[in-house]
């Protein structure tokens, strides 16, 4: 007699997940672009090791040979995404998505992160005109 092989998994749904801090981080990128008429452009980059995964927010100057400049990384240090460690000229703890959200919206509208914006555009855009001419 031939014994039936069952699937002992329960159904998975798409409902059930959850936007973890690289999901945020990749929409937060691609509002960069078109805020700055893809002057310049956001990146991800992720590592992984262990159970723990790394994502630097990187500001990418196409026209300046792919400048790029780390603004902050988030450090996952499980595979759940929450609580995650914010690193930047300081390191501390985010709880949740509205934590995370908070904090982005107060690094992108702060004073230093407008002018790295502003100069690496004004870069960008002579450096753009010069090959032009």
């Amino acid at each position: 007699m031939t014994a039936i092989i069952e699937n002992l998994w329960p159904d998975f749904t798409t409902d059930e997940i959850v936007r973890n801090p690289k999901i945020i981080l990749r929409e937060q990128a691609s509002f960069l672009g078109k805020s700055t008429k893809n002057i310049l452009t956001g990146n991800i980059r992720t590592e992984s090791w262990r159970n723990q995964f790394s994502h630097s927010f990187q500001i990418v100057a196409p026209n300046l040979n792919n400048y790029t400049y780390t603004l902050f990384t988030i450090v996952e240090e499980d595979i759940f995404g929450f609580p995650c460690k914010f690193q930047s000229e300081s390191s501390f703890s985010i709880k949740n998505e509205e934590e995370l959200l908070a904090r982005l919206k107060e690094i992108f509208s702060s004073d230093d992160t407008k002018k790295i914006i502003n100069s690496l555009m004004s870069q960008s855009i002579e450096n753009n005109v010069q090959v032009v001419k």
